[in-house]
């Protein structure tokens, strides 16, 4: 959701993983260090969110549910953990209405609140997104998106770590 630059000199093969979490994670590059602006609403049907994969505990790991139209905006439901734990987490959030989201997590290593990266784009947070998003190409919310129906859903996202 946030991008903050830390220089660092490594090749620039990351670029494409990069612009595949910055857009998996919401961030435009309009907006990608304005904050003040991003919201979290909540609502009353339940999304259970199950990271897989969680290998830091340093940090916290923002999760946002975001709709078609929020997509890559700063508003969207979900929440913050905390204190994060090994292996894989499972917590519950709600969404206001049925139909089509896509969820998106950054776990902030550092915790400094900025989805951190190098001057060449080397991701150095950890992420992760719902649906079957590419590699090779930035992700749209058609690659990332579940369907939510009226009793909810059970979205697995796999955390992926800089290596």
């Amino acid at each position: 959701m946030f991008v903050k630059l830390k220089k660092l000199s490594v090749s620039t093969g990351g670029a494409i993983c990069a612009l595949y979490a910055l857009s998996a994670l919401g961030v435009s590059p309009a907006w990608a260090n304005e904050v003040t602006d991003w919201k979290i609403i909540d609502g009353t049907i339940p999304v259970t969110v199950t990271l897989k994969g969680v290998s830091k505990t340093e940090g916290p790991i923002y999760v946002s549910i975001q709709t078609r139209e929020n997509y890559r905006s700063m508003k969207g439901f979900g929440g913050v953990l905390g204190e994060p734990t090994l292996g894989d987490i499972t917590q519950i959030f709600n969404v206001d209405s049925p139909g089509d989201y896509a969820v998106s997590v950054w776990h902030d290593l550092d915790d400094d609140g900025r989805f951190s990266m190098t001057e060449d784009y080397k991701i150095l947070d950890g992420w992760g997104a719902s649906g079957d998003a590419p590699e090779d190409r930035e992700p749209t919310f058609d690659d990332v998106k579940i369907k939510v129906d009226e009793s909810g859903a059970n979205v697995p996202v796999e955390i992926r770590y800089p290596g």
